[in-house]
């Protein structure tokens, strides 16, 4: 009775994952060519809530729970039986009816045990995580409004492939005109900290958040914003640091953004 009481709630919790995360996606997305966003009287810029409204997930979070569902989720039930006539899931290892019903040995012999570290300019500020899925979180202050830098860390396999993180942080910006960002406001450098690989981009233009406000209505685009980010490859998974502001903010952030690149390690 016990076992199949825990079957079913971990199979109720994967379905009301999926369906959560299919209303996220469903929502209605700006128009790449939206409006603009005017600076308030105290010249402090507009401060898009994609990466810092605490009720809502940004796209970054969203995109990892869509890699665990469609990736982990298999994992999170297998061994366990779903309900009879229900079709197979991704992933999922069917249950052997020989199974004693002991978990099989992970032990992670081999596996590095470690975590990275790294040394923040003195001039950003911590600040609590406005979510849980985010490992840390810094203001980076600026006299045209702040930048925010926040680090993501999902697991030995979460949180989706280098590439596919950098295409989807780059999708995020366009030019002017809502086409493309221009080759000459894209920088991409592979770069290595200690014997980490680090991929590095900067991209700036008009920035589209894509995140729902409390409302449910989708966040403007924001003219002159820039990105700082990295993907840090270790030997427990990537690690994800995305530092975004108003343009002048970042550009004075540049310099000591590289130097906290060169202090990844893992210990």
């Amino acid at each position: 009775m016990t076992r199949r009481a825990t079957a079913l709630t971990s199979y109720l919790s994967f379905v009301t994952l999926t369906a959560l995360l299919t209303g996220c996606e469903q929502q209605p997305q700006t128009a790449s060519g939206g409006g603009t966003s005017t600076p308030s009287a105290n010249k402090e810029a507009p401060k898009p809530a994609t990466d810092d409204d605490a009720t809502e997930p940004s796209q970054d979070e969203l995109a990892a729970l869509k890699e665990f569902v469609e990736e982990k989720g298999g994992e999170m039930l297998a061994g366990q039986n779903l309900p009879s006539g229900h079709p197979p899931i991704p992933g999922m290892t069917p249950q052997s009816s020989s199974s004693s019903g002991d978990n099989p040995s992970t032990n992670g012999a081999g596996a590095a045990i470690g975590e990275l570290k790294y040394d923040p300019p003195e001039s950003w500020e911590s600040v609590p995580p406005a979510s849980r899925m985010r490992k840390a979180q810094y203001r980076m202050p600026g006299d045209t409004g702040d930048g925010e830098l926040t680090v993501f860390y999902f697991g030995p396999r979460g949180g989706g492939g280098t590439e596919a993180n950098i295409q989807r942080w780059q999708g995020q910006f366009s030019g002017p005109e809502g086409g493309p960002v221009p080759e000459e406001d894209v920088t991409r450098e592979t770069l290595e900290s200690n014997g980490l690989k680090v991929t590095y981009l900067e991209v700036s233009g008009r920035f589209s958040p894509g995140a729902m406000t409390m409302g449910g209505q989708p966040q403007p685009p924001v003219d002159n914003y820039r990105l700082l980010a990295a993907v840090v490859e270790t030997p427990q998974g990537p690690w994800f640091f995305k530092a975004a502001g108003p343009d002048e903010t970042m550009v004075a952030h540049r310099a000591g953004f590289a130097d906290f690149l060169k202090t990844f390690r893992f210990e």
